[in-house]
């Protein structure tokens, strides 16, 4: 792992108590270990299948996909007690974590990250993702805090999140304003197919490519 990585989780205070909501934020680092374990499987496997793939920078753009979560969620929380846009607020934090990223770890990682979540989908909705951007965007989706599961249980789990009173229903409006369809339509037709796509290369059935290659104690089907 790079230090600067560790850093990162250092500086947004994922390793610190936060006693205002009296809670830790370990499992935002479970999750993005996890991430970076079934990135890291799928690289490999996809590798020896002939594409060729950019190991290293997939596996440390995953370690800090969520780096500025905490940050994130505060001035989401904050944005909300002044009658401001959660979302907009949540995405000056996000940019300004791009910055800090590719001062540390440089552009291709500082690019890699943010696809693991909207700009990914975005992204995916203007050009055609390059391998390693499929492996990120799709492994994301497919871990639940510390489980490896499946793409539609991590769809499921996630769904009460952006349903009206969920932690980002805000979320749920932006993606009927941006591309006329819900959240979960809109990934379906963004990652459905990269793990089709996945599948067929590694000769798995679809809906189990994300834990057939995982350590079954690490796995939630």
């Amino acid at each position: 792992m790079d230090k600067n990585a560790l850093d990162l989780w250092d500086n947004s205070g994922l390793l610190s108590i936060d006693w205002q909501n009296k809670r830790l934020w370990i499992n935002v680092i479970n999750h993005m270990t996890v991430s970076a374990l079934l990135a890291q499987a799928l690289a490999y496997r996809l590798t020896e299948a002939g594409i060729s793939i950019m190991c290293k920078e997939v596996i440390t753009a995953s370690l800090i996909h969520d780096w500025s979560k905490r940050n994130e969620e505060e001035a989401r929380e904050n944005a909300r007690l002044k009658n401001k846009d959660p979302t907009v607020a949540a995405d000056i934090i996000s940019q300004k974590a791009s910055g800090k990223v590719n001062s540390l770890l440089g552009p291709i990682i500082a690019s890699l990250y943010r696809v693991m979540g909207h700009e990914g989908i975005e992204r995916a909705s203007r050009r055609a993702l390059t391998p390693e951007e499929k492996i990120l965007l799709y492994t994301d989706c497919c871990v639940s805090d510390n489980k490896i599961t499946t793409y539609k249980n991590r769809a499921n789990k996630l769904r009460p999140h952006y349903e009206p009173g969920g932690r980002y229903e805000e979320a749920t409006k932006w993606f009927k304003d941006k591309f006329g369809k819900t959240r979960q339509e809109k990934y379906d037709e963004i990652v459905l197919p990269i793990q089709e796509e996945f599948a067929s290369i590694l000769k798995v059935s679809p809906n189990l490519l994300s834990v057939a290659f995982a350590p079954p104690d690490l796995c939630e089907i």
